[in-house]
Parts: C-alpha cells; sequence; structure tokens
C-alpha cells in the first residue's frame, strides 16, 4: 500500500454547543440555553468565544497557510452566538489570512433563532443551512421542534431575498404520522431554495424520542430499512422533479454551484479541522493520518484551553491502511460522482479486481455500481446502500492486496 498522507486542512468546522431547547430526536452535544436569563446567557456565550479563540490560536498551525475552502459554523444552533461574534471570529480568521473572496462560509440556523438574514451576510456569512425538518406543524411538534411551519416560510423568504446560498434541512422517514413529502419539497422550491438536504429520522438511544417508541409495536416504532428507503426514493423523485439535482445520498443542489463545499470535503475524504467542544478533526501526524475528538462538556472543554491545559483533545486514533481504504469506499459511494479509481491506486495503493471478482462483477451487473472510464459511480439504488456496498468492496480488496487486514 503507498504511503498515504493528507495535505494541510484547508477545512474549518467549528462546533457552537448551545441549542435553545433539545428536539426529542437530537443525540449531538448540546447544551439547551432556554432556562439562563438574558445576562446569564450572554455570559456563557462570552466564554465560549474566548475559549473559541484560544483554541484556534493554538491550533493554527494545523491549518493550511493560505485562504480555506470552507468554514463551517455547525451545532446545536450557530446562530444563537449572534453575528457580531461570528463576524469577530472571522475577523481574526481574515486577518491570519485564511479567508478571501472564494471561502465557503457556512453557518447552521433554525428559524426562530436566525433573526434577519441580512446581519449575517453583514457578518461574513455567505451559506445558510436553515433546520426546517418540516412544513408541516403536526410533525413539527412530534420532532419537538421549536418552531412552526409559518416561522420556517418567514426565515426562508427573509434568508433568500438577502441572495445568501440557502439550504433546508428535511426529516422523513417518520413512524405512523402522515406526511406529504412531496408538497413539502415543492413549497420549498418555490421559495427560490438552491439547495435542500433530506435525512431519514434516527432514533438513538438515550434520546426523550427512543424513550417514547420504546416497546410500542412496529407499526408505530421506527421504520424498517426498506420504508426508510422507499421515504427516500420518494423524496428524491420529488426533488428531482423540481429541477434539483442528487449530488450525495441526502443533498440535492439545483446547480454543482450550489452544492456545500464543506460537506463535499468530507466525502472526498480530505483533512479538516475541528474546534469547540465535542468537535472531531482528521489529520496528518508524524505517525500518519488521525481522527480526533475534543472534550464533549463545554466546562471540560473550557478548562482544557486554559493555562496550564493539556489541550482540547480528549482522544485520537491512528488510522490504518484498511481503515482508509474502507472510509475511502464509504465516503466515495455516497456521491454521485462516485470514486476515483486513479486515486485509489495513486494514494492508497489499491486496484480493485475487476477481472477476477465474480462479487464485484454481480455488483456491476445487478445494477449497483456502473464503471464509467476511470470512476467508479452508485447508481441511484446503490446509493441507498452506500455503506453495504463499501463493506463488500473493502473485504474484497483486503483479500486481494498484500498487507491490508
Amino acid at each position: 500500500m503507498s504511503e498515504f498522507a493528507l495535505p494541510p486542512a484547508r477545512r474549518l468546522y467549528v462546533h457552537v454547543p448551545f441549542c435553545t431547547r433539545k428536539c426529542a430526536y437530537c443525540a449531538f452535544a448540546s447544551e439547551p440555553v432556554a432556562g439562563l436569563s438574558a445576562g446569564g446567557l450572554e455570559d456563557r456565550l462570552d466564554q465560549y468565544l474566548g475559549g473559541l479563540v484560544a483554541e484556534l490560536t493554538a491550533r493554527r498551525v494545523q491549518l493550511a497557510s493560505g485562504p480555506l475552502d470552507s468554514v463551517f459554523f455547525g451545532g446545536g444552533t450557530p446562530s444563537l452566538l449572534g453575528p457580531a461574534r461570528v463576524q469577530s471570529v472571522l475577523d481574526l480568521l481574515g486577518a491570519w489570512g485564511l479567508l478571501d473572496a472564494g471561502t465557503e462560509i457556512s453557518m447552521e440556523a433554525n428559524p426562530e433563532s436566525l433573526g434577519r438574514a441580512a446581519d449575517w451576510k453583514l457578518a461574513g456569512v455567505r451559506r445558510l443551512s436553515l433546520g426546517i425538518q418540516s412544513l408541516d406543524d403536526q410533525v413539527l411538534r412530534w420532532l419537538g421542534r421549536p418552531h412552526d411551519a409559518a416561522q420556517a416560510q418567514r426565515a426562508l423568504q427573509d434568508a433568500v431575498a438577502t441572495g445568501l446560498r440557502v439550504n433546508g434541512d428535511l426529516i422523513i422517514a417518520l413512524p405512523n404520522l402522515p406526511r406529504d413529502v412531496p408538497a413539502e419539497v415543492q413549497t420549498l422550491a418555490a421559495l427560490g431554495l438552491g439547495h435542500i438536504a433530506v435525512y431519514v429520522l434516527g432514533v438513538e438511544p438515550g434520546t426523550p424520542l427512543a424513550a417514547r417508541l420504546h416497546g410500542l409495536p412496529k407499526r408505530e416504532g421506527p421504520l424498517d430499512p426498506d420504508a426508510e428507503a422507499q421515504a427516500l426514493v420518494e423524496a428524491r423523485d420529488a426533488l428531482v422533479a423540481q429541477g434539483f439535482q442528487q449530488y450525495e445520498v441526502s443533498n440535492y443542489a439545483r446547480t454543482p454551484a450550489q452544492r456545500c463545499r464543506h460537506n463535499l470535503g468530507y466525502w472526498h475524504h480530505e483533512a479538516y479541522l475541528g474546534v469547540g467542544p465535542a468537535a472531531h478533526s482528521f489529520l496528518q501526524t508524524p505517525a500518519g493520518p488521525v481522527r480526533s475528538w475534543n472534550h464533549a462538556g463545554f466546562q471540560p472543554w473550557l478548562e482544557s484551553l486554559a493555562p496550564p491545559g493539556a489541550g482540547p483533545t480528549q482522544g485520537s486514533e491512528l488510522l490504518t491502511a484498511e481503515d482508509l481504504v474502507l472510509e475511502r469506499l464509504m465516503l466515495g459511494l455516497r456521491c454521485a460522482e462516485g470514486l476515483s479509481l486513479e486515486a485509489l491506486a495513486s494514494q492508497l495503493g489499491v486496484v480493485l479486481p475487476f477481472a477476477d471478482s465474480a462479487a464485484l462483477r454481480g455488483l456491476l451487473d445487478g445494477g449497483l455500481l456502473t464503471l464509467d472510464g476511470p470512476r467508479l459511480r452508485p447508481t441511484p439504488a446503490g446509493m441507498l446502500q452506500a455503506d453495504g456496498l463499501a463493506q463488500t468492496l473493502s473485504d474484497l480488496v483486503v483479500a486481494a492486496v498484500p498487507g491490508l487486514g
């Protein structure tokens, strides 16, 4: 296998761990702030900003020396920071020469905490990703969302009117709940969105939703994989009918220019630095490519940054050759563009055994994969089975390539 080395990170993820209140399905590292007084919330946010600046300063060397491809404020609900704090972070990155006119600067927000979209544009945000999840009030109540459908539509209209690139998230495949996803997609398209992301509802252990569904009859509990796949197909057909192009399992854009470049970086297996509580990073080290993660709790993260703190990283994992191959396959097969066979060979030393593998030929003949010159692409049906396909291909590679496994 080739010695695979990541270039310096040109993508930065900023995790903002605060939200208005925890949604029923949420298993992300986030801290509800609804119980804080106005002054208490401001103090909390200022503490976070101080810690963020400290971490960015300490880890500046892990980023590329020139302008970044993307900066992504995720959460939680990053819009709770307010435009001034976000602008201060962007001003710092700009002073370090890490931003230019081409840097994609994205921020997640919820309709109830967005405020005026124009203020975010003035602060330097260039792309807004709004957690709509549904345009049906019954569905929103079931999910425990803090906004209603009318509020979501107003926020989207305001965001689109600024000229910012705007994404709307939808959650589908809810158990035993009537839902007209095509009608919601049509409404979102009519509002002028250039990007829509569609996610299957995940029922994570320990969430209020998991407790609510536990022990219910199958018809009322979480959907099975076939039903989830059918929900994804229904959403895909509705989005394609509205002029959107699927470029990843859950992501659709009107044009290639409106795709989320930050997320494409993940799917292209590129290096990134994550800062903030619970943030993950994928970086080159002297030992090799490493995934690491920060302290998840706000206070432990903050205390780790105070001298003589040991730093925000709680744990890390040195990736093996087999890990890297499986990741590359899993990420590539989630995307319509598929895998570059040349990159697999030159970066990872992997040549897929097309001539010798009946299993691989079966995936091609069975309509799950297509071989398009130098690229191996998943079909729409194959994208619904991306993880399974990747494991199958990884097993083939491990069996065929000496030194793996």
